[in-house]
């Protein structure tokens, strides 16, 4: 495994602490009892963002990205959708 340059280091943690701050937000107003930590999230998303980038250079294609990002987005939205008991009341009043 080679180790990263400072600068590269230094980016990633930034873009982590970003959007950490965004998915702690998230989480206040979509899911404020979910047991996941935000960090947690913020590490996975700039984890499959980072992957798909690989795997784009190494197929030599964008579909790679398109596709994980499309599951990221489901993943996403599982995480900070209301129960489907919720919704139904909200609908029926």
């Amino acid at each position: 495994m080679r180790e990263m340059p400072i600068g590269e280091v230094a980016r990633l943690s930034t873009h982590i602490a970003e959007l950490t701050r965004d998915v702690e937000s998230a989480k206040q107003l979509y899911a404020p009892h979910a047991l996941w930590s935000a960090e947690s999230v913020g590490y996975f998303i700039q984890s499959v963002l980072q992957g798909a980038f690989i795997f784009a250079k190494a197929k030599q294609s964008p579909e790679v990205v398109r596709e994980s990002l499309a599951h990221l987005r489901r993943y996403l939205e599982g995480l900070f959708s209301q129960p489907r008991h919720a919704r139904r009341k909200e609908k029926s009043s």
